[in-house]
């Protein structure tokens, strides 16, 4: 029997599924709330500013349940507000299609609803009734969020309905075939203005022919009379483009036909449709300054765009050849990503080395050797074949490619590292120490390469979860995977300026949209516009724009107006409202002594009562020095410990764990819960140890540098442990030692 004293590695490679036994130091159960870095240590996260809960166009707060199954998107351009947007599908009784799908769109500086402007459409068939037929409206048949895409790239947005089928324009080409020649120079020499010949070539192959005009001075290439003119522009991905700027009140967007070119040379055979008519668009990119699509196996790019900083508007898109006698570098691509499998291409990235193309169970490089595209030079290769969920875009994270796969209940996170066309790309799959950690729901997959990590969430739940990674000379010194509760479904979320901007539908069901800094350091301060806070606060929804207090001197309660309207969570919903006050010289004595409580950092809970939260005690002096909102746990469920020696775990040995001593920096208050149980694995009993130390009365409650020691005196296996913190200060854990009593029962380890 011995006493033993050991120390585990920080807990900054968050959570891992690996039995204890087998775990390594450093790794978590669970880590909830948890932000962990590789230079602070393992922080509580940031609290999220309320920024203002949407409006419709009749200035009432937008009903969650409208809005919860659409598809959300955001817009943001430099110097521009941002925004973000949903598409509400289409509803339908049985196959009949009841309603067309609904763009809408908010600014969430103003919190106001844009108006949205539906353009005729050019589909001779169609007629305007009161669902949208006859609009760009009739475009967003999709009946479920998965059905849409957005991009947004330059002046515009690029909206993909990816069930609508791509159809050949039912106007044909105007003029009269006058003749046909077997080659240019057997024209005649005086011909009609306007007519047309056709140029057989080569007998017994239509693909040499060509169509030339008489222009009066010179002949010009044209194309054959009475064929298909193009696609209908109506079928094919619609632009989303601001169209009034309204600083004081609501901008104004228009959903209308994007800008493709008809056919202007050619046939049906020198001058095909582009292979993506006729079928659906699963996915729309720019690359080399050329608008792209896949269809099927297939990838389209247009002709290049050409340089415009100056026009408001988008340019044309071209897909069709500029001449049907020779194929020159600028015409469209259309390749064929062939395979032995069954391939449906649905995502696409572009990379250094070309672009990587994401199919359902395959995937594929469009590379050149030349570095630029044309269709001379691309090739498509086959780079791996794993299984990759079509409905969320892969992401990039620092030249590295991050993508999912799902099973029934789990999601499974891929990362692909390219090395060119003449090696296999690097495949891992990071999510393999917490494969039971995100369920196969999630429906949001982002990137946030300054912070280095990747984000997953599902619109029906609160959580957000995270892989986190920190690279340093070419070496992974970080890989994590922890997640966030946000105070509401997780319906968008954005990363800007190194801030996470959100939307969240809450249990009141508002859409609200809020804020959380990702530049945080335990020392920073984050609250530029609430006074005198100097740390925090570790709220949610926290806001300082509340309205004027009253105090009841005979019940003692202080009423809290909220602002108009703000979330009401409740705690029979498991949140919990709470006031906190900052530290003010103002609010010292004469001798430098704190007058009251109230002006010290305290932080008290309330309730709520209809708009208001109420706290006991009379506030209304301090009115100007606090915030509202609500308290959220951060939790860290430690494993099993087990005595180590090097890489070796004695897991059959007896150990009585006397006490841990936790390490903690810039931290306020922390609770350490500790449940026993029996054998037969039964809870009985719960207890917290709670931060005893000592703080200067003018300050904020906020530690330095604190050593927590836990008394334990049990076995091992007979407990579990639980860091556990609610306040609305920040909380940092550097290291944890334990110390026991270790018996190898008679036995040498060896």
């Amino acid at each position: 029997m011995a006493a033993i004293t050991q120390e585990i590695s920080p807990y900054i490679i968050g959570v891992s599924q690996e039995p204890d036994v087998v775990k390594k130091p450093g790794f978590l159960k669970e880590c909830q709330n948890g932000y962990p870095d590789i230079v602070f240590g393992l922080q509580k996260r940031p609290g999220s500013k309320y920024l203002n809960t949407l409006l419709d166009l009749s200035n009432n707060p937008v009903n969650l349940v409208d809005v919860k199954d659409a598809f959300w998107f955001s817009i943001s351009r430099e110097a521009d507000s941002l925004y973000f947007g949903c598409i509400i599908p289409a509803t339908y009784s049985g196959s009949t299609l009841v309603t067309y799908g609904q763009v809408r769109l908010w600014n969430v500086n103003t919190n106001l609803e844009c108006n949205i402007v539906y353009e005729d459409d050019t589909d001779p068939s169609s007629s305007k009734d009161g669902s949208g037929a006859g609009t760009t409206r009739a475009y967003l048949t999709g009946s479920n969020r998965n059905n849409y895409k957005t991009v947004t790239v330059d002046k515009g947005t690029t909206l993909l309905n990816r069930t609508m089928v791509v159809s050949p324009s039912s106007i044909v080409t105007t003029g009269t075939l006058t003749g046909t020649v077997s080659t240019f120079a057997n024209l005649p020499t005086s011909p009609a203005i306007g007519s047309i010949y056709q140029i057989i070539n080569t007998e017994n192959t239509e693909f040499d022919d060509y169509y030339v005009t008489w222009g009066g001075s010179s002949w010009s290439e044209t194309i054959l009379p009475g064929i298909s003119s193009g696609f209908d522009n109506w079928t094919a991905p619609h632009n989303l483009l601001k169209t009034i700027d309204n600083p004081t009140g609501r901008d104004t967007f228009t959903l209308g036909e994007e800008l493709y070119s008809d056919r202007t040379v050619g046939d049906d055979a020198t001058n095909f449709h582009p292979s993506f008519v006729g079928s659906t668009i699963q996915d729309t990119f720019f690359y080399f300054n050329r608008l792209g699509f896949l269809s099927q196996d297939n990838v389209i790019m247009s002709q290049p765009l050409k340089a415009d900083n100056v026009s408001a508007t988008p340019q044309v898109h071209d897909f069709y050849n500029k001449s049907a006698q020779v194929s020159i570098a600028s015409d469209p691509v259309d390749l064929n990503a062939s395979s032995v499998r069954s391939i449906r291409l649905s995502n696409v990235l572009p990379a250094s080395q070309g672009l990587i193309l994401f199919a359902n169970n395959e995937q594929f490089m469009l590379v050149a050797d030349s570095g630029v595209i044309t269709p001379q030079t691309a090739i498509i290769k086959s780079i791996s074949n794993y299984e990759v969920d079509d409905n969320l875009r892969p992401v990039e994270l620092g030249g590295e490619f991050y993508y999912i796969s799902k099973t029934s209940r789990y999601s499974h996170t891929f990362r692909l590292l390219t090395r060119g066309m003449d090696n296999d790309p690097i495949t891992t799959e990071v999510s393999k120490v917490a494969s039971e950690y995100v369920p196969s729901s999630v429906n949001q997959f982002i990137s946030n390469p300054q912070n280095q990590f990747i984000a997953m969430s599902d619109s029906t739940q609160s959580y957000v979860w995270f892989y986190k990674q920190f690279m340093s000379g070419g070496q992974r010194q970080q890989e994590a995977w922890f997640k966030w509760q946000l105070p509401g479904n997780s319906l968008a979320s954005r990363f800007t300026n190194d801030t996470m901007f959100g939307l969240a539908g809450t249990v009141d069901n508002k859409v609200i949209a809020f804020e959380i800094p990702l530049n945080k350091i335990p020392d920073d301060s984050l609250l530029t516009s609430a006074p005198n806070i100097t740390s925090g606060p570790y709220l949610d929804l926290w806001t300082n724009t509340t309205g004027t207090p009253t105090y009841d001197s005979g019940t003692d309660i202080t009423t809290i107006p909220l602002p108009t309207n703000y979330p009401i969570l409740g705690s029979s919903y498991g949140y919990k409202p709470c006031l906190i006050f900052s530290t003010t010289q103002a609010a010292l004595g004469s001798d430098g002594t704190a007058i009251s409580e109230q002006q010290c950092g305290a932080f008290f809970d309330a309730t709520i009562q209809g708009n208001n939260f109420q706290v006991i005690g009379n506030f209304v002096p301090d009115a100007a020095n606090y915030i509202v909102g609500y308290k959220y746990d951060m939790i860290l469920d430690l494993p099993t410990t087990y005595y180590r020696s090097g890489e070796t775990t004695d897991f059959t040995a007896s150990l009585r764990i006397s006490r841990y001593k936790f390490s903690f920096s810039n931290s306020g208050l922390v609770d350490f819960k500790i449940i026993n149980y029996t054998n037969n694995n039964q809870y009985t009993t719960a207890y917290s140890v709670s931060n005893t130390e000592f703080y200067k009365a003018d300050t904020l409650p906020i530690y330095k540098q604190v050593v927590f020691t836990v008394p334990i005196h049990q076995r091992n296996d007979y407990f579990n442990f639980r860091i556990f913190s609610d306040s609305p200060y920040p909380s940092t854990l550097n290291k944890l030692m334990w110390e026991g009593v270790y018996t190898p029962r008679y036995y040498q380890r060896s």
